[in-house]
């Protein structure tokens, strides 16, 4: 029996083919992506690998504040300004902005931004400053504060340091003698049988020391700083409330008087439970009474970059146009080789990002950041303040300022 087989027929196989436009589409995406990647990773990976210590501020600097410092910029009466951010984080223009664009007055609150400059070159002045002003404990902003738990700073200030009142709570007697009378109460909390009446709602201001700390060209440091906040004892405060409570009254020195010895008696009949001013005092003069404070001041500080400052930059020119018949400044400046790389490094990093050109404590411009910066040339434009550009220039030009 003969068996006959048949052969399956083989499928022809397909090949796949590029047309020649589809060919250059493909070559030239292949081009941006290894363009890209050696962008990104080759270039980044080259600058990554440069290291510069921040530099101290100087008369003349370009500095960054990551969006973690809880500041915003905003562009206020031609001047920029970092206000707090109602959700604590950085908000930056779309614009671009030298000082044109937006004014009138702003009720968040301003960072101090000269006190931070002089706390980032390590002075315990413009520290003690800063901590005092982020925190509003200055007598400006009490005085401002219709809701300050404390009063507001008094008009005759009787400063007491730490160890002055540590020596008075440990037994010094003339010390003692003197905390009393200043607080118009003994420090058990009960009133005194004799008081001064000129003096009655003054209270102290107790001064605490501490220290901020603060890297200052590339080296960690401790800034000491000196804490102030005003202290009356909680009965003063209740007889200034009473005072206050009744604004159309003329509340002579006898009144103010009648007011303590009225609270004065339902302290010691037991109605009004007395404060243990000791303990409250301690509380105020011990470290951990300032910590919030000089923590908040280490975020905002950790959070600000200097770039470069004058020793990274050459010199500086200026040219003017013109805009619906007012002049619009632009600054010219020229960089070192060092600056060129720094400023090129944090560029590329940070694309979207505002920077701040800070002159003399005063930021005069807020460019941003839309592509990498690499060349030794660099203009910032939209400026509308001559004076303000002029004192740049002299201080980079190493020039008197104009008068």
């Amino acid at each position: 029996m003969a068996v006959s087989t048949v052969q399956p027929k083989r499928r022809a196989r397909k090949r796949l083919r590029i047309r020649g436009a589809s060919k250059l589409a493909l070559g030239f995406v292949v081009i941006v992506g290894l363009g890209y990647a050696f962008w990104t990773y080759g270039i980044g990976g080259y600058l990554n690998s440069m290291k510069f210590s921040p530099p101290a501020p100087g008369s003349v600097s370009l500095m960054a504040l990551s969006p973690k410092s809880g500041y915003r910029i905003k562009i206020i009466d031609q001047i920029a300004r970092l206000t707090a951010a109602g959700n604590g984080s950085f908000q930056a223009s779309s614009e671009n902005l030298g000082l044109g664009g937006g004014s009138g007055d702003d009720k968040q609150p301003s960072l101090p931004l000269n006190d931070l400059m002089g706390t980032l070159r390590g002075d315990p002045d413009s520290a003690t400053r800063f901590v005092m002003s982020l925190n509003s404990l200055t007598a400006e902003q009490m005085d401002n504060n219709a809701n300050d738990p404390e009063g507001g700073w008094p008009t005759v200030r009787i400063r007491w340091t730490a160890d002055q009142i540590k020596q008075a709570l440990g037994g010094n007697q003339a010390l003692q003698k003197k905390l009393v009378n200043d607080l118009n109460m003994n420090l058990d909390g009960t009133p005194l049988a004799q008081v001064n009446y000129q003096s009655i709602e003054s209270g102290i201001i107790v001064e605490t020391p501490g220290t901020l700390k603060v890297v200052v060209n590339g080296k960690p440091l401790q800034i000491p700083v000196v804490v102030s906040r005003p202290y009356r004892p909680s009965m003063i405060l209740s007889v200034m409330r009473d005072v206050d409570a009744h604004p159309s009254q003329n509340f002579s020195s006898d009144k103010r008087l009648g007011t303590y010895i009225q609270y004065a008696k339902a302290t010691l009949a037991g109605k009004v439970q007395k404060e243990n001013i000791a303990e409250a005092l301690t509380k105020l003069i011990a470290p951990s009474g300032i910590e919030k404070y000089l923590s908040s001041a280490e975020n905002v500080i950790d959070a600000a970059t200097v770039v470069i400052s004058n020793k990274q930059i050459k010199g500086a020119t200026e040219s003017v146009s013109s805009e619906s018949g007012h002049p619009i400044y632009t600054l010219n400046l020229n960089l070192t080789p060092n600056g060129r790389l720094r400023l090129w490094k944090y560029s590329h990093f940070h694309h979207g990002n505002q920077l701040l050109l800070v002159s003399h404590g005063v930021a005069i411009a807020a460019p941003i950041i839309r592509t990498d910066l690499f060349s030794s040339q660099v203009t910032i434009g939209e400026m509308k303040d001559k004076n303000l550009v002029d004192d740049a220039i002299a201080s980079i030009n190493g020039q008197p300022l104009p008068n």
